[in-house]
């Protein structure tokens, strides 16, 4: 678990992926909507695939359509008291966002948890 604060990244590994969790300790203040902003480093692009799926591979890879190095989908959100929330589809713009819209009834800490998969490579 990674601690910065007003939110806490908690990492969980299974058969189904590495589990990214956001959680955010607070309501955030003013109207606006709740962000999660990911920013990442290295060669890989992100590619939005719509249906709130993002993947993450080399530019050549994306042109050519080939296998992903790793996929974010399923995106999921919940609250304190285990109600689900349905987060619109992530946008992406060189740096990725997933934004939801504020969640007035909501009970903090709000759980936003972006399953990530590795492809299998050859």
């Amino acid at each position: 678990m990674a601690d910065h604060g007003d939110f806490t990244m908690d990492y969980h590994n299974g058969e189904d992926g590495m589990r990214q969790n956001f959680i955010v300790r607070e309501r955030p203040n003013g109207e606006g909507p709740l962000e999660v902003h990911l920013a990442y480093e290295g060669n890989l692009t992100a590619a939005d695939k719509g249906g709130n799926a993002i993947v993450f591979c080399t530019p050549a890879e994306v042109r050519q359509g080939a296998a992903p190095a790793v996929w974010y989908k399923d995106l999921h959100v919940w609250d304190a008291e285990w109600r689900r929330w349905k987060p619109p589809s992530p946008c992406w713009r060189g740096m990725g966002c997933a934004n939801y819209k504020r969640m007035r009834k909501a009970v903090y800490p709000v759980t936003v948890d972006p399953p990530g998969t590795a492809a299998i490579r050859s």
